[in-house]
């Protein structure tokens, strides 16, 4: 039941089949043509290799490239980072900074504007003893 009508009938034909019949073994073209296939295989099977071995090849330089790569590319935020840290300080000390002047402004404005009105007072002063003298 598992052999095909056509190959039972060729299985039949064979076994039949006397010495001296139209059957004449061609065991060598038979090995001629599994010979051919092995080659062929053999051949493709190489050649698969030899592709696989350049992509697995390919990818660990990818992989190498890339790891050197996010390498930089950290080591460039670390110090991008960094500096915005040091940036910020530096902003927070000149917000201080100007704070600071402005108070010293303010303060140099009013001991000016005292100053001011204590010398002309004591100009008035000074211009009523050069009268008298």
């Amino acid at each position: 039941k598992d052999v095909m009508d056509t190959d039972r009938q060729e299985l039949l034909a064979f076994l039949s089949a006397k010495e001296g019949d139209e059957y004449a073994p061609q065991n060598g073209e038979i090995t001629g043509i599994l010979k051919t296939i092995k080659d062929e295989m053999f051949a493709e099977e190489q050649e698969t290799m030899a592709t696989e071995a350049a992509a697995v090849k390919s990818y660990e330089e990818l992989m190498a490239a890339k790891k050197k790569e996010v390498a930089a590319l950290s080591k460039a935020i670390e110090q991008k980072l960094e500096r915005i840290g040091a940036l910020g300080v530096k902003i927070a000390e000149m917000k201080s900074d100007i704070g600071d002047s402005a108070e010293s402004l303010d303060e140099d404005k009013k001991f000016f504007a005292a100053m001011e009105t204590n010398c002309a007072s004591k100009t008035g002063i000074h211009e009523e003893e050069m009268k008298m003298r």
